[in-house]
């Protein structure tokens, strides 16, 4: 595999409320990131508690502008507070 030069680091860091969270939820989204964020030279941090997730996400600028944009519509969470974003 061809590695990837990345020389533009943006990382964003949001609070939200879960609408519904049991281990089939976490699991679910542990799976999906795991699987592209690799790929898109993306890392991050999730904590979770059964009625908030605190997430930091860090990356390529345009990765993760895609991902806030994915993650503003997903239906598995709601009331999203931005309470960082920074370029390097």
């Amino acid at each position: 595999m061809q590695s990837k030069n990345f020389t533009d680091i943006k990382h964003v860091i949001y609070i939200s409320r879960p609408t519904h969270f049991d281990h089939i939820v976490l699991e679910d989204i542990l799976k999906t990131s795991r699987q592209n964020n690799p790929e898109n030279g993306i890392t991050g941090n999730l904590i979770y508690h059964a009625d908030l997730f605190l997430q930091i996400l860090e990356g390529p600028t345009k990765a993760i502008d895609s991902l806030y944009s994915k993650i503003l519509s997903d239906s598995r969470h709601t009331d999203i507070v931005k309470l960082r974003e920074a370029e390097f």
